[in-house]
């Protein structure tokens, strides 16, 4: 099976916050957002927060799923992280279709990338203060760079990918 490497973006400079409407946007897959499961899924709305000749990189609009990092408190890597599981599985396989995720391309990540805020709290892929927390980005566009324990689900995630054109 085909597995993506999903990324929660992550921070490279605190003063890189910029505002979701300063990005062309894209719907692209579907999930249930609206609370209401009987009227179906809802298309997923992306940023595209940079592109290059073959593809773009799409970061969630709107935060979802307040899920911790991991279950249980440890001291766990991205790589490692119940997040990360998830996304590559449940979201994956129930977002999109199958032509959908022909698209999505395989990446190797970094810690370095454009960063995106709205007034949620939400998480990065990055390590905090220890690798039993993960940095996140506060309401105000700020990182906290100490981090948020990654048993808690306090913060939602945006999920990033890059797309083939």
């Amino acid at each position: 099976m085909k597995h993506v490497l999903f990324a929660i973006l992550s921070a490279m400079l605190l003063c890189t916050t910029a505002f979701a409407d300063e990005y062309p946007t894209v719907t692209f897959g579907s999930y249930e957002q609206d609370g209401d499961p009987e009227n179906g899924p809802e298309p997923i709305e992306w940023l595209i927060v940079d592109e290059n000749d073959d593809a773009c990189l799409y970061v969630a609009k709107d935060g979802f799923e307040n899920i911790p990092y991991n279950e249980e408190k440890a001291e766990i890597s991205w790589k490692e992280s119940g997040v990360r599981e998830w996304m590559n599985g449940t979201f994956l396989d129930t977002s999109f279709t199958e032509a959908e995720r022909e698209r999505i391309l395989l990446t190797t990540n970094t810690n370095e990338a454009k960063t995106v805020h709205d007034n949620v709290l939400w998480r990065l892929r990055t390590p905090g203060r220890t690798k039993g927390h993960a940095v996140v980005v506060l309401t105000t566009g700020e990182y906290d760079y100490c981090g948020l324990n990654v048993s808690y689900d306090l913060a939602c995630i945006r999920p990033a990918m890059w797309v083939k054109k």
